[in-house]
């Protein structure tokens, strides 16, 4: 394990981010918090060297809920506003992230939830967002690989640790469509496999997307 590792961990203040936060500072790492909302991406400060790994945690914006309300009103304008804002935060930050890594390299990794959950069970998934941000990783490794800068994409489905034990057997009774016995992954695993990845200081790949859990839909992955 590289104890020079510097990870930057970008994303908004979710349960997820706050378990990884302190997952990689228990490690040794250092490890830097940038809240996906800040305004002002050209106030922020980065240091990158070959060492360092930016880490995109998933968005908990929920489309579905602004696509209902749109629906009621006959109007598109909360979804369209919930895209729009995200996705020019997310491109600012990478557009800022690639110019601070063109002389040494390094890794980025974005990380979102499949969406097939919503079908089951009401949570914060961003299908749009998702589909833009895993586009922007085939476009990024395409034109960057070549400069040391491996990006990646994982798609993972919701952890454990967003559901109740009634909210579990629910979801393992009606998701069989994924596995015999649906049993959702612990962030601390999928940390772990993180983790490992990161590590590789020669990573073997670029643009791939991975996916973590039980039965992550498949069509997902095939981009």
């Amino acid at each position: 394990m590289n104890k020079k590792l510097e990870i930057f961990i970008i994303g908004s203040e979710t349960i997820f981010r706050k378990i990884m936060v302190n997952y990689f500072m228990g490690l040794g790492y250092k490890v830097v918090v940038i809240n996906y909302e800040i305004e002002e991406i050209e106030s922020i400060n980065l240091n990158f060297s070959k060492n360092t790994r930016v880490i995109f945690t998933p968005v908990e914006s929920d489309e579905v809920f602004a696509l209902t309300k749109d629906i009621v009103n006959a109007d598109t304008t909360n979804l369209i506003n919930v895209i729009e804002d995200h996705s020019k935060k997310f491109l600012n930050f990478i557009q800022l992230i690639l110019k601070n890594m063109l002389f040494d390299g390094g890794q980025i990794w974005i990380t979102d939830w499949d969406d097939s959950i919503e079908y089951h069970f009401s949570m914060p998934v961003s299908p749009i967002l998702s589909e833009l941000r895993a586009a922007t990783v085939r476009t990024l490794a395409k034109e960057y690989s070549r400069m040391g800068i491996k990006c990646n994409s994982i798609l993972m489905q919701v952890p454990k640790e967003y559901f109740s034990e009634k909210d579990i057997r629910k979801l393992s009774k009606e998701m069989k469509s994924y596995a015999m016995r649906y049993k959702p992954t612990k962030i601390e695993d999928i940390l772990n496999t993180i983790n490992d990845l990161i590590n590789q200081e020669n990573l073997p790949m670029s643009g791939a997307m991975l996916g973590f859990g039980q039965g992550v839909n498949q069509g997902a992955l095939i981009q």
